[in-house]
């Protein structure tokens, strides 16, 4: 017979810190507040558990002589693996959304609060990863999903944004702006009371509820358009390396490879947007810009069209452009600038 209460999915809390890697290195086990910068509650559309399975290296081996499988036939070893998190945000949180965008791409040259925006730049650098690195540099993540039962909180520590779409629909949640995405470490997440790691400094407020009917301007390919719908994704994904300690975790990761930056707008099929599938057929880059002449603005000067996607409804024709973001002709543009303050 069951004992004890039933928890509900609303007694539980997500807290998000950049890891100040100046005062405790990648892969250390954070042990109380104020080693994170501005951490923030996010307030999701629904909680994910952390995806415990691919932290295990497990084997079932096939013996002779047995025809079922003993305990010692089955490696399991736990550690030498990765975790993931995924979450699902209507975004209500102004340095939440900057605290993301500078971890999908921790070596912009400026901050996401700073008024020139956040920005990649057509040749992308990166910085260490390895384990115990410090430096100025805040690359990762802690995350701690506070549970109603004290000692079985869950710290993600020294995670990594690997991938990060910002969306919004004119037709749903008022077009306010969504944020979606993953977070993965090489390091073993801890359970046990963790509302020490951030508790008095954390951001609760609702101070952000910006989306695509606060832009004043919306152009592509240089024409004026009606959005219905954008979306952004960001991938920068790190792999672990090698293996350290007792456990086998990561001994740091790599995130050299390519950061893939892809999307979709789609636009109300007037003379203006008929005309873009000219430009798709004759691979000519076209520029999209989202602004409200403020802070608050989307500009992708360079992106190449992966396709022309009619929707025939009766009460409207809209245009589905995907895109994949460039640098422009001989790396010549600033791929992606986003400012949201």
């Amino acid at each position: 017979m069951a004992t004890g209460r039933t928890y509900g999915a609303k007694e539980f809390e997500v807290r998000i810190g950049i890891r100040d890697q100046s005062a405790t290195g990648i892969g250390a086990v954070p042990g109380a507040d104020g080693h994170t910068l501005t951490p923030v509650v996010y307030r999701l559309n629904g909680l994910n558990d952390i995806v415990w399975d691919a932290g295990y290296q497990r084997t079932e081996l096939n013996r002779s002589g047995t025809r079922i499988r003993r305990a010692e036939d089955i490696i399991n070893h736990y550690g030498s693996g990765v975790w993931t998190w995924d979450f699902d945000w209507t975004v209500d949180n102004e340095v939440g959304l900057q605290n993301l965008l500078n971890l999908i791409y921790p070596e912009n040259a400026n901050t996401a609060a700073h008024d020139n925006g956040f920005i990649i730049p057509a040749a992308p650098s990166t910085t260490t990863y390895v384990h115990g690195a410090g430096g100025a540099t805040n690359c990762t993540a802690d995350i701690v999903i506070k549970n109603p039962n004290d000692d079985e909180d869950r710290l993600m520590y020294s995670a990594v944004l690997q991938t990060l779409t910002l969306s919004m629909d004119a037709t749903s949640e008022g077009g306010v702006l969504k944020a979606t995405g993953q977070f993965m470490s090489g390091y073993k997440p801890t359970l046990g009371d963790h509302d020490a790691i951030v508790t008095d400094s954390e951001s609760t407020a609702s101070d952000f509820q910006k989306g695509l009917f606060d832009f004043t301007t919306h152009t592509v390919g240089g024409d004026d358009a009606s959005v219905k719908a954008f979306s952004l994704t960001i991938s920068n994904p790190a792999s672990r390396i090698g293996f350290q300690g007792s456990a086998g975790e990561t001994d740091g990761y790599s995130r050299a490879g390519m950061i893939d930056v892809t999307g979709s707008i789609t636009i109300k099929a007037d003379d203006n947007a008929m005309e873009h599938l000219d430009l798709w057929q004759a691979n000519t880059l076209i520029g999209i810009e989202l602004d409200d002449g403020a802070q608050w603005d989307f500009s992708l000067p360079a992106c190449h069209m992966s396709g022309h996607n009619m929707d025939m409804s009766d009460e409207g024709v809209f245009v589905e452009i995907p895109f994949t973001v460039t640098s422009g002709a001989d790396a010549g543009s600033v791929p992606v600038t986003i400012k949201a303050t």
